[in-house]
């Protein structure tokens, strides 16, 4: 193996600058490869609608109303469904953000269908260029950035949700990674607006998105940002809050209606849609290379991300580890014993796992109970999270502020929250009070979450990320460069082309 460089990759501003050139061509390549995944969708454009008529069809109708409507007035609001009940609109996701694409083109006499159908191509080579534009940012290097860009576009995950319009546009996901990474680097204020435009844009796509990302955004912001520069936190928080603002009206609104009608989202309903541990093996069926894993978990707990982006992250974190000494101190000891704590726990709910609940005794005194195994699990990783964050290779990484360390860990916190409330594996139970838990406490968590499996698609974010950093730093000694990005690129397609692309035929009116 070779490796890049034993120290955190960087560029100077000038050389980001001069690269922005570079964009043209991989937008040509994203969009052709859009039509290419989804044909022979681009030739039923008007006729035909992807998976199925339920939700394409849903997506339809509610892009027709929005060009036909003026948005956010009480008209608009009511929709025309239930009639003569008001507020239905409100009964799914208003589709906003998607018809800033599909409004325009029927006002120019494209049919709601084919309209819809335009926005999803657009989704892939959005959100495929959004994702190399945040890699190029960080590296300077458009191999990585390609490797990012096709990932996080085309991605296993992405086709089990391809009947979900408002899922698939993620584009500025990582064009809120990209605007924070600017305001890192110059602290310059237009960046905080920038932030503010993707945060009402997440918003108006997708209500999931916009909650989730508040976790992977305060994660970037306590891993990036010094302690003593209060005033940037302080900057960012007020970007998050200026964004709120101006969602508002679109967000109060909607929970009043739901207020109306006793809208809630119970526990168990939230727990019923987390992801099983097995979900990250779990493919849609129409993936040509992994759909036989279909049958392991039903829709929305298909969130295999592909194993291509997985072993480049996973490689990359090893090679990097390898090529950096760090010196261990006194809390590398409380690391140790952490460590130690966490494999007890994990002994003891193994033991109650294999033989049933049990306790141990001295005489009349009850020294331990272990009565179900997934609470000492859940002490397990616990500890290990703790040891973790005291060992001296991550606090270095946090020093440095490893870009690598971050969007590995970061994608390890936003799969395990997408197990939800009641994380199992195969159906039982394995963690007691995970941290989706403690964001229940949360406005918008608690009630306007119905399905935490969805965090999957930030964990792909910046799995992808993790994936394009790997890759400048391991490749095979044997395979030249350009050929081993060749087999990266092919891997990854090939771990999400779907055979056939199901289209369900449209009705006519």
């Amino acid at each position: 193996m070779s490796i890049q460089s034993g120290r955190e990759i960087d560029v100077t501003g000038d050389d980001r600058r001069a690269s922005w050139g570079a964009l043209v061509a991989p937008a040509i390549v994203f969009v052709a490869l859009s039509v290419a995944i989804t044909f022979p969708l681009v030739l039923r454009l008007s006729t035909g609608v992807p998976h199925d008529l339920g939700d394409p069809l849903l997506s339809a109708s509610i892009l027709w109303w929005n060009a036909h409507v003026t948005p956010l007035t009480a008209p608009w609001w009511h929709g025309s469904w239930f009639h003569p009940e008001s507020g239905s609109l409100a009964f799914s996701d208003h589709r906003l953000g998607a018809s800033l694409f599909a409004s325009p083109l029927q006002w120019l006499g494209v049919t709601p269908v084919a309209a819809a159908n335009l926005t999803l191509l657009a989704s892939f080579a959005l959100s495929a260029l959004a994702a190399f534009v945040l890699v190029l940012e960080l590296t300077g290097r458009s191999d990585a950035a390609l490797v990012s860009g096709l990932a996080f576009g085309f991605n296993p995950y992405r086709m089990a949700h391809i009947e979900h319009l408002e899922l698939l546009l993620a584009f500025a996901l990582p064009l809120a990674l990209w605007t924070l990474h600017r305001y890192e680097r110059s602290g310059r204020a237009r960046w905080l607006i920038a932030l503010v435009v993707m945060l009402v844009w997440l918003g108006l796509c997708s209500s999931y998105y916009l909650l989730f990302f508040g976790v992977l955004g305060s994660s970037w912001v306590v891993w990036f940002l010094r302690w003593r520069d209060w005033r940037r936190w302080v900057a960012v928080a007020s970007a998050y809050a200026a964004a709120a603002l101006i969602l508002a009206p679109v967000y109060v609104r909607l929970a009043a209606i739901h207020r109306q009608y006793g809208f809630s989202r119970g526990v168990d309903e939230i727990a019923l849609y987390g992801a099983d541990v097995t979900s990250f093996v779990t493919a849609s069926p129409m993936i040509a290379l992994w759909g036989w894993t279909a049958s392991l978990n039903g829709p929305e707990r298909q969130t295999f991300p592909g194993v291509g982006i997985a072993v480049l992250a996973m490689a990359g974190a090893v090679v990097a580890a390898a090529s950096r000494e760090v010196v261990r101190d006194r809390l590398s000891r409380v690391a140790r014993v952490f460590a130690g704590l966490a494999m007890a726990a994990l002994l003891l709910g193994s033991a109650a796992w294999l033989f049933g609940p049990f306790h141990v005794d001295f005489g009349s005194v009850r020294l331990l109970s272990v009565d179900v195994f997934f609470k000492p699990l859940s002490v397990s990783l616990l500890a290990a999270t703790l040891g973790l964050g005291f060992s001296a290779r991550l606090r270095d990484a946090r020093c440095r502020r490893s870009l690598l360390a971050f969007y590995g860990l970061a994608a390890a916190l936003l799969v395990l929250l997408s197990l939800g409330p009641r994380p199992k594996l195969l159906g039982v139970p394995i963690l007691y009070q995970p941290p989706y838990s403690w964001l229940m406490v949360l406005p918008g968590f608690a009630d306007g979450v119905r399905v935490p499996a969805r965090f999957t698609m930030l964990a792909v974010l910046a799995l992808s990320v993790a994936a394009g950093l790997g890759y400048l730093r391991w490749r095979p000694r044997s395979i030249p460069p350009a050929a081993w990005l060749t087999i990266i690129l092919v891997v990854i397609a090939a771990d999400t082309w779907p055979h056939p692309f199901p289209i369900a035929e449209a009705p006519r009116r």
